[in-house]
């Protein structure tokens, strides 16, 4: 330094690294194998040395724009070697490396773990958190070319995309009360019928479904001890299934429309209430079932039960 001050040599900045780089290119070699890994290792590892000690610590608008075209440059590698710039990427939250996340979201792009060291560099590159999850997976059920479409195909891959999900928020440290709500909406929760969104869904609990017609979440995907659980019944707020859950969700959709299809589920369902009484003794729950069309008319259709009569002979005459 004393002897470039003495020859007037200026210093290298940000802004020059970025004009340089932009006006003649930064060789980047195509693929990095591991025949050729030594070689690139000693060419990116003083790359990223570099812009991280150009980095400013404190930022003027100025020192943003510079940035800003540096996240365009394709200095850094992803997961899988190539090279990629800041903009392309993701990086892993917290505990969550970048291996895990490329084999649940293959179709993203997650910055090397070699970056890590450079810690100015890495925090350029946008954290994965619960919003972009959720924005990610929304996008995913939108393209046309299926890309990425098989981790929502196979049970041991969903089961690890859950438990994924559940380990990225546990690294926020606040709710993402909006994110919550798309996940709620996404078709990619597996139920008994495939996959679904969460409306009107319930996770495995101490009730059986006497006529199979609850929304429920497959219990060999979701067990009460894994992260998937605890974040869908805590942060999405999907119920256990208990009786009075069953009752609240199942129940009404059961008799919407034209009314039951199986009389033989209606039986067994009724018997089922009936063993119950103390439902009656929940205001809401005992509100919904009088609103409810249980009953049905001599001349077809179904009503609630206090708008129907029992047959008599002297109601008859």
């Amino acid at each position: 330094q004393p002897a470039a001050k003495e020859l007037n040599v200026k210093s290298l900045t940000l802004a020059h690294f970025v004009a340089i780089a932009k006006t003649s290119g930064i060789h980047i070699p195509a693929k990095n194998n591991n025949k050729h890994y030594k070689n690139l290792n000693r060419f990116f590892t003083p790359l990223w040395q570099l812009v991280d000690d150009l980095l400013p610590k404190s930022k003027s608008e100025t020192d943003n724009k510079v940035i800003d075209e540096l996240k365009k440059l394709s200095f850094i590698l992803d997961n899988d070697l190539q090279a990629a710039s800041i903009n392309d990427c993701y990086r892993g939250p917290g505990r969550v490396t970048s291996d895990v996340l490329s084999a649940s979201f293959p179709w993203l792009s997650f910055a090397n773990s070699r970056l890590e060291p450079y810690a100015g560099l890495f925090d350029l590159i946008n954290k994965f958190n619960i919003g972009r999850v959720a924005n990610e997976l929304k996008e995913l059920l939108n393209r046309v070319d299926n890309k990425g479409a098989e981790i929502l195909e196979n049970d041991e891959r969903l089961s690890k995309l859950y438990t994924l999900i559940g380990h990225i928020d546990e690294e926020q440290k606040e709710d993402d009360v909006e994110a919550y709500a798309c996940l709620k909406t996404l078709p990619i929760w597996k139920t008994g019928d495939g996959l679904s969104t969460l409306d009107d869904a319930l996770l495995p609990g101490d009730f059986d479904d006497p006529i199979g017609q609850a929304k429920l979440l497959d219990a060999a995907l979701f067990c009460p001890e894994s992260s998937a659980f605890e974040f869908i019944e805590r942060k999405l707020g999907v119920k256990r299934q208990n009786l009075e859950e069953y009752v609240q969700k199942v129940v009404p959709q059961f008799f919407k429309g034209d009314g039951p299809q199986d009389i033989d589920q209606y039986k067994c369902l009724l018997l089922v209430l009936a063993r119950h009484p103390q439902l009656l003794d929940d205001d809401e729950t005992s509100s919904m079932l009088a609103k409810t069309r249980l009953v049905p008319r001599s001349d077809g259709g179904w009503r609630p039960a206090y708008m129907l009569y029992f047959r008599s002979d002297e109601l008859v005459n």
